[in-house]
């Protein structure tokens, strides 16, 4: 929608001098016809927030959206999209830089759709404008990563987390925190 903004904004504003315009002259018959009821109408435009303007979903055969569907189905949706979007970014070198930020995107997802959402994350970055920071306390997700992939945050002693920025250390701190 942002690509097509300002070519909506053009077209916005021709709808509303075409509307106020035969608007205005309805009310000016009007006023022939009777002088009273017309003196005190207007033409009132009102503006709709553009995201909100529009409203999509995506429903089964049952017309059951999919946000109201269990949590796996909705990861499933998630990583589907992930995957639209890695290879959107491939193809688009004017994809603006996006820095995506998800809480455990492997929850309720079966092995095989984690090692499937990785690699579309890993399709994603391959560009140089996408960043993707996710967390997780699912073991077989962090094996799926190279040390140099990860970034380990702790805790420590000072009321600042710490980061942990040598491998070695990241793994052997991630192999303790996640077992």
């Amino acid at each position: 929608l942002k690509s097509k903004e300002e070519e909506i904004k053009k077209l916005e504003q021709e709808i509303v001098e075409e509307v106020s315009k035969i608007s205005s002259q309805t009310v000016e018959k009007l006023n022939e016809l009777d002088s009273n009821i017309a003196k005190n109408l207007t033409t009132n435009y009102t503006s709709k927030p553009w995201d909100s303007l529009y409203t999509f979903d995506i429903s089964d055969d049952r017309g059951i959206p999919i946000n109201k569907r269990g949590s796996g189905i909705r990861r499933l949706m998630l990583l589907s999209y992930f995957r639209v979007e890695a290879e959107r970014a491939m193809l688009n070198s004017t994809t603006p830089n996006i820095i995506y930020g998800i809480e455990e995107p492997e929850t309720s997802q079966h092995p095989s759709f984690q090692i499937l959402l990785l690699k579309s994350f890993k399709d994603l970055v391959k560009t140089d404008n996408n960043q993707i920071i996710f967390t997780t306390h699912t073991p077989e997700m962090a094996k799926l990563l190279r040390p140099s992939e990860t970034i380990y945050i702790e805790k420590g002693n000072s009321k600042f987390p710490q980061i942990i920025k040598n491998d070695n250390e990241k793994v052997h701190k991630i192999s303790k925190s996640l077992g």
